[in-house]
């Protein structure tokens, strides 16, 4: 179901942001714009509406990796300063004790936990300050974090903080009319909060501005991860040569746009056994491989690619970015897996990390 329904919005989302880098007159302009947030829409309501049908099966996947708390905090508040901006709101990030702390912990997951509540804090709040916070302590052998958002908002009533966390509703029916939404972003924070072994609370006053809470438990780390790299305005990869295996025919022209800043030749195959042959007969420098095609699939035509002696990087392109499909795709020979759908800047970031900076030139 997350394939069938992200490989056509891949389609629309992908055919937007190459338009959007085209010569457009003001009007063409605006349009575009509009088209680029309803997209962005829709695929937010895709993503509730998915992740909501994995919490139901149980089947909700996390990726623990070393993360600094601060960053998260920060991250969260960077997102949204620009919003916050445009309504008049001050937006803080603040955290408090061990400053500096790194812990195991799905930095993907609670960063969309924040993200759905600074939403609705900006959303719901006219004039005063958002703040996003942490509070980091040591309980036994493990770090307790307290996440907070608190806003200045118009608020809700006791009534309303009863249900709010309940799936497809809203604290007022008129705010679907006013703002859309699914209903379902909030079902989904405690789903992912309880899922953690976590706790989430809520206290709101009509008028006075709301606070969400959210207490969760996680081992304590050294070190960090990477940061993540930043998406290149362009690469120059005069002279290679890179196969993009699709099935799909937008998809193929799409990469072929995306990647024209790169000067690179582009070769396609529309089948497994079609870049199996073409492999065969000159070895490009980077492949992209779409996972699922009809007949050979992309992760047994990567396995016969690689068993023909091919060395060069492989990428997956798929919109299943399960936890599974991803060990998949590895286990097969591949360096990594972009998820549809992308931008421009997602796939530039996702070859400059397979290519070698020698490659790259």
């Amino acid at each position: 179901m997350s394939h069938e329904l992200r490989t056509p919005l891949h389609g629309l989302a992908g055919t937007i942001d190459a338009l959007s880098r085209t010569e457009l007159d003001e009007d063409q302009r605006h349009y575009m714009d509009l088209c680029q947030s309803s997209s962005d829409r829709l695929l937010r309501v895709i993503g509730e509406v998915l992740d909501f049908a994995r919490l139901e099966a149980g089947k909700l996947e996390f990726e623990l990796r070393p993360t600094r708390v601060k960053d998260v905090v920060e991250a969260a508040a960077s997102s949204f300063a620009a919003a916050a901006t445009q309504k008049g709101l001050s937006l803080l990030p603040e955290v408090r004790g061990d400053v500096d702390a790194w812990v195991m912990v799905d930095s993907h997951r609670v960063g969309q936990i924040l993200a759905n509540l600074l939403s609705n804090s900006v959303k719901f709040t006219d004039h005063g300050a958002i703040t996003v916070s942490a509070e980091i302590a040591r309980v036994g052998g493990e770090v307790q974090v307290t996440w907070s958002v608190t806003d200045t908002g118009c608020g809700m009533s006791r009534e309303a903080t009863d249900r709010i966390f309940d799936a497809f509703r809203q604290a007022e029916a008129a705010t679907t009319r006013r703002f859309g939404g699914t209903g379902l972003g909030l079902s989904i924070v405690k789903g992912i909060v309880e899922a953690m072994r976590g706790e989430i609370a809520v206290e709101s006053a009509v008028g006075e501005g709301t606070t969400f809470t959210i207490v969760t438990r996680h081992e304590r780390c050294e070190g960090g991860s990477p940061a993540e790299q930043a998406a290149p305005a362009a690469m120059d990869l005069t002279g290679l040569q890179v196969l993009v295996v699709d099935d799909h025919p937008i998809n193929r022209t799409l990469c072929r746009a995306m990647m024209k800043c790169c000067n690179c030749e582009m070769v396609f195959a529309k089948t497994g056994q079609e870049a199996i042959n073409k492999v065969a007969e000159r070895a490009p420098d980077l492949i992209l491989m779409d996972c699922h095609m009809p007949g050979m699939s992309g992760i047994e035509a990567t396995r016969l690619i690689r068993a023909q002696g091919f060395k060069h990087p492989i990428l997956a392109v798929s919109a299943d970015v399960t936890t599974d499909n991803a060990t998949a795709v590895v286990a097969a020979g591949m360096q990594g897996i972009l998820g549809k759908p992308f931008r421009q800047a997602d796939l530039l970031r996702a070859v400059a990390g397979v290519l070698t900076p020698s490659v790259q030139g």
